[in-house]
């Protein structure tokens, strides 16, 4: 449970920018972020030093939790390979007749078994830490919708999905 409820982050702590993204793994504008934009963010920021990204979960409804439990039950060197290709194939799991079955398959392709994957998704306190998360993010930071971006622990924030410009006018501006 401890290596499941750990902060999921990229990068240097000790950069001098730190962004916290609030997402939902079944939010469209999630994966549209994480298809277009995040990996220039990351080659370009987090890669270099100059960023620190802490993932946070913001389901927004059931599925996406179930979908946020399967993630941080995966080994946590995989977790954010895993939530690329939850954000990458959205359409595809989320659409289908039996979504569940689809992200357990998709969770198997992981390394999380079948019985590993119910486990999981039958963690409470898993998800009581899942929605702390998200309650925080709503009462710290105002955080109503996803993707949501906090910059330095509430210097700025952006909502929606960013272009990799919107991103760096807000990163560039806090490195100076």
């Amino acid at each position: 449970m401890i290596a499941a409820t750990t902060e999921r982050s990229l990068g240097d702590p000790n950069a001098p920018v730190t962004i916290i993204e609030y997402a939902s793994m079944t939010c469209q504008h999630c994966s549209n972020f994480h298809k277009n934009t995040f990996n220039q963010v990351k080659k370009t920021y987090i890669d270099t030093g100059k960023v620190y990204w802490i993932f946070r979960e913001f389901p927004l409804d059931r599925l996406a939790l179930r979908a946020s439990q399967a993630a941080r039950c995966v080994t946590p060197s995989m977790y954010f390979n895993f939530v690329e290709v939850l954000f990458t194939s959205q359409d595809r799991w989320t659409r289908d007749d039996d979504p569940m079955m689809a992200l357990a398959k998709t969770a198997r392709l992981a390394g999380l078994s079948q019985d590993a994957f119910d486990a999981c998704i039958d963690n409470r306190d898993l998800e009581a830490h899942i929605l702390q998360n998200m309650h925080t993010g709503q009462t710290q930071w105002k955080v109503k919708s996803t993707p949501t971006f906090v910059f330095n622990y509430g210097a700025e924030s952006l909502s929606g999905a960013q272009s990799f410009e919107a991103m760096q006018k807000v990163i560039d501006e806090l490195l100076r």
